[in-house]
């Protein structure tokens, strides 16, 4: 099965910045804290996660836990704790935003590129999976949902080219793969 990995990253990094940028592979208060996978040591949202108090933590958390928020809902929601909470810890979240948005666009032109010579119906697949990510009126739930499905549905030759991209965008990565539902 197509590793969560690859849909994941494809779509937080396409995403990112516009959706909720620290739900991480494993989900919202999953491994590495109220960061998703992502707040572990050395992770882009250590520094962040480092300066907040525990009873911080917990209501941030409580944020990413409503399954009936829109992806922009959790984001403003993110958006206006820090701004609350003010300081250092907003200044880290803008900052964070701000790199996020920049992974997102060196991303983006990554795999257009690597997938230029793609047949049409895997460009149309990333086509549709990239409209899913950037549609903000969906829970996280929904997103992983419908993604899950087009991939599912998608002939084998187009998962092959879309696992050949993983391959050329994140080989010299490393990590553990899953075969997890896609993110």
């Amino acid at each position: 099965m197509f590793s969560s990995k690859f849909l994941l990253a494809f779509g937080v990094v396409v995403a990112l910045a516009a959706a909720n940028p620290m739900n991480g592979p494993g989900g919202p208060g999953g491994p590495g804290g109220p960061f998703g996978g992502h707040g572990g040591p050395g992770g882009p949202f250590a520094d962040l996660e480092k300066i907040l108090t525990e009873d911080q933590k917990a209501a941030l958390k409580a944020i990413f836990q409503n399954d009936s928020a829109t992806k922009q809902q959790i984001f403003d929601g993110i958006k206006a704790y820090f701004e609350g909470i003010g300081g250092e810890a907003a200044a880290k979240f803008a900052s964070l935003h701000d790199k996020m948005e920049s992974m997102k666009t060196e991303f983006i032109t990554k795999a257009e590129e690597a997938s230029k010579n793609f047949s049409e119906p895997s460009k149309q697949l990333i086509a549709q999976i990239k409209a899913i990510k950037l549609n903000m009126a969906l829970t996280p739930a929904d997103e992983r949902t419908q993604v899950k499905a087009l991939f599912d549905g998608a002939p084998e030759d187009v998962k092959t080219e879309l696992k050949s991209l993983r391959a050329q965008l994140f080989g010299g990565f490393g990590g553990h793969q899953t075969t997890a539902a896609p993110q």
